[in-house]
């Protein structure tokens, strides 16, 4: 059996039919004598929720931002020494 990354799934390569777990070989009528290619990924790696998860309340907060900082109201820092620079300020 080889084994490989790939991205975020794990790719097992070569594994024999008889070597799927009896719920699988079941479930997909799996011919003990073949071999077969298996990828593993997970199904929930978003790094965002989907659209419709995203709370109106949030949207609302992102978009006040954004115009306080169109307007000049943000800080903006090079370096995060120059954050903390300005953070000892205040």
């Amino acid at each position: 059996m080889q084994t490989a990354e790939k991205m975020s799934a794990t790719v097992l390569k070569n594994i024999k039919g008889s070597d799927f777990p009896a719920a699988w070989r079941g479930r997909i009528k799996v011919n003990p004598a073949q071999t077969f290619t298996v990828t593993v990924t997970l199904e929930h790696e978003e790094v965002m929720p989907p659209e419709d998860q995203i709370s109106d309340k949030f949207i609302q907060a992102v978009k006040e931002s954004e115009k306080s900082i169109k307007a000049g109201k943000g800080t903006f820092h090079r370096t995060v020494e120059d954050l903390f620079k300005y953070l000892e300020k205040v």
